[in-house]
């Protein structure tokens, strides 16, 4: 399963070349695309922040519902939390809300795909791929 981070997902809702065309060769290869739930709020609150946050908001909605969605669960809360401290000893934070997104994917078996890999290739154990 590939977990598609933030920034692959506002590229493809605008239609960026290399995120686009990463999409449509990723679903042409039936992989398993999802999102989590954080990412899903990034996204719905930037939509609302746009010229037209009505048509903004059920259109970015509207894309979000065709992935499967990884919610933060007791697991990933665990998993999370430990990466987190494990982080800030050693001086390498990467922000609560990436930190979030990284125990989901680890506790789903899920890689992530973003741009973001400095943060990203921090986290050990986690399949991190360049779009």
């Amino acid at each position: 399963m590939k977990v598609l981070d933030s920034d692959l997902l506002i590229g493809i809702m605008k239609k960026n070349s290399d995120a686009f065309d990463w999409f449509e060769a990723s679903k042409n290869s039936r992989e398993d695309l999802a999102t989590t739930a954080l990412n899903a709020q990034e996204l719905l609150y930037g939509s609302l922040l746009t010229i037209n946050p009505s048509e903004g908001y059920r259109l970015t909605a509207e894309f979000i519902k065709s992935l499967s969605i990884l919610d933060l669960d007791l697991e990933s809360a665990e998993l999370s939390s430990r990466l987190r401290s494990e982080l800030k000893k050693k001086g390498q934070s990467i922000g609560i809300m990436d930190e979030m997104i990284a125990g989901i994917c680890l506790r789903n078996d899920a890689s992530i795909v973003t741009r973001n890999t400095k943060h990203f290739s921090r986290v050990g154990g986690l399949d991190v791929e360049k779009w």
